[in-house]
């Protein structure tokens, strides 16, 4: 047995020598390092949860949610005004089938004046200009 635990001391004594023997300053400088940014980070993680928490509070911010539904009561009522079944909607299609109507019945009147200005004052400009009679005695 005295093998054994010569052996069981050679290898905790190499064990020792290995861990002697590790630099843990560097690690131990990196973990700093770390550990440094973390609390940079946790603190700025506070600050934007402070600005959002005030945020939240403000009674503007808690007010948007009701404005909103407001105006979008608003507008449903103002398209509701417009929907083919409205008034509005009903007196708007009748003017445009007038004046689709009268723009019909006004393109012979348009057509004859680009073809002859002079039509609006002439009555029929394809007769001949009329020759005076002579005087009876």
């Amino acid at each position: 047995m005295a093998g054994g635990f010569a052996q069981i001391q050679a290898q905790v004594t190499d064990l020792l020598d290995k861990l002697n023997a590790l630099e843990v300053e560097p690690l131990l400088t990196g973990l700093d390092r770390n550990l440094e940014a973390s609390e940079s980070v946790l603190n700025e993680i506070r600050e934007v949860s402070s600005s959002i928490n005030q945020l939240l509070n403000d009674p503007e911010t808690q007010a948007i949610g009701g404005n909103l539904n407001g105006t979008l009561e608003e507008l449903r009522s103002t398209l509701q005004g417009l929907s083919p079944s409205s008034p509005a909607y009903q007196e708007l299609t009748t003017a445009i089938e007038r004046l689709d109507r009268l723009m019909r019945d006004l393109q012979p009147l348009t057509r004859t004046l680009n073809d002859n200005p002079r039509a609006l004052l002439f009555d029929n400009l394809d007769a001949q200009d009329p020759i005076p009679r002579a005087p009876r005695d």
